[in-house]
């Protein structure tokens, strides 16, 4: 049986017909389950002598998306007397039944999750949620690759895919474009010699990843971009005498940021050089990139 996730809870998802019911009562009992926390019930039908199977809590695909019960029928008497059934051992039924029965229910998606953001690896931990950070050069040309950006929907299908797009600046012509399903951030033109030379930037872009929703609203998330334009005295050899390579590696927003503070300017860090020892008149450097 196919059920959508996030349906209401208490409803009857699917109906058991029991067979060969005689005058008893048929009681029905789920007996064995990937049922955590009593998610399903089944119920006896006094009346029409079936079972029926409720739903107790709300179905999550993203965390389970198919359940196995095993219901069991069995015969009780309606009353403390037992009554007497009356068999025909002639009759033939041309079908099978089973005392119990084995339910797979499987859990179809609902778009109910949002595209999230990938944190940046760099840098680390220095910006709020929902804010990107990048750089290109002010010399770039146009179609230059600023960031590669992603966003991921836990939804399958359609509900999953993730969209790309710009909401704001609507500058005419625009200084970046998004590609819509790789998530590319690019240059469209190069940058005019008077914002060039303009330090008060950075460029404030408003980017928005959506999924591809049909039967259902679409989910999209924002988030803030910021793009500075790195000028030739943005762009820092990071030298330190007497550190291994692991430790200026580890502390290196710690340096980043230290330089900021010190010359008031967009600091990025294009290699870094390791003094650490000196052999007769060579010094040792370890570098890297």
């Amino acid at each position: 049986e196919a059920v959508k996730e996030n349906i209401n809870t208490n409803e009857q998802i699917l109906f058991l017909d029991v067979e060969n019911q005689g005058d008893l009562f048929a009681a029905c009992n789920i007996i064995d389950a990937t049922n955590p926390n009593g998610i399903f019930r089944v119920i006896s039908d006094p009346i029409e002598k079936n079972c029926l199977l409720f739903l107790n809590d709300g179905l999550d695909r993203e965390k389970q998306d198919r359940y196995n019960l095993t219901v069991a029928v069995e015969q009780k008497a309606k009353s403390n007397r037992r009554k007497r059934q009356a068999q025909d051992q002639s009759n033939t039924y041309l079908y099978n039944t089973w005392p119990r029965t084995q339910i797979i229910i499987d859990v179809l998606d609902a778009n109910d999750n949002a595209p999230v953001w990938t944190p940046v690896k760099y840098p680390v931990g220095t910006t709020p949620e929902k804010i990107f950070i990048t750089a290109i050069s002010a010399d770039a040309p146009a179609n230059a690759l600023v960031a590669g950006l992603t966003a991921t929907d836990i939804d399958i299908g359609r509900n999953g895919e993730v969209r790309y797009d710009i909401t704001l600046p609507r500058i005419n012509p625009p200084p970046f474009d998004i590609e819509d399903v790789e998530g590319y951030l690019t240059t469209t033109m190069e940058f005019p010699e008077s914002v060039q030379k303009d330090k008060t930037l950075p460029y404030k872009l408003d980017l928005v990843a959506y999924d591809r929703s049909i039967e259902e609203p679409f989910q999209s998330t924002e988030i803030n971009c910021y793009v500075n334009l790195i000028r030739d005295t943005n762009r820092f050899i990071l030298v330190v005498k007497n550190k291994s390579m692991n430790f200026i590696v580890e502390n290196i927003e710690e340096y980043r940021e230290a330089l900021q503070e010190a010359i008031n300017e967009v600091v990025l860090i294009e290699r870094i050089q390791a003094s650490r020892r000196q052999e007769g008149d060579q010094i040792l450097i370890e570098s890297q990139w």
